[in-house]
């Protein structure tokens, strides 16, 4: 499943969630779009759109906040990799087969986590 492009920090990436079941819902589906997007799209939202996001330790950190930036600190190096990571382990979390998480930075350039 697909989910909106949105913005992760310094560029526009595009998230994408692939669930898996072995049945399908009432409706036919694995899970509803909406949910998806009520879930764990709000979430990325509020966690990391518009926002820098910086390795806990970073002498930048000081400097952007006392500049009112909007900065989120992470405890590992904020690569797309270990977004993707941090995304599927949300997912997971909250309910959803996930089965991988993968992060669009240009058309051709994905990274991905996933079991």
């Amino acid at each position: 499943m697909l989910m909106d492009e949105i913005e992760l920090p310094s560029s526009r990436r595009r998230v994408e969630l692939e669930l898996a079941a072995e049945n399908l819902n009432s409706k036919g589906m694995v899970r509803d779009f909406l949910e998806i997007k009520q879930v764990i799209k709000a979430w990325v939202d509020q966690s990391f759109d518009h926002r820098l996001l910086l390795q806990e330790g970073d002498p930048l950190i000081s400097v952007l906040k006392k500049a009112d930036e909007p900065i989120v600190t992470v405890a590992y190096p904020p690569t797309a990799e270990n977004l993707a990571r941090e995304i599927f382990f949300y997912a997971k979390k909250s309910g959803f087969p996930v089965r991988q998480v993968r992060i669009w930075e240009t058309e051709s350039s994905m990274a991905s986590f996933g079991e």
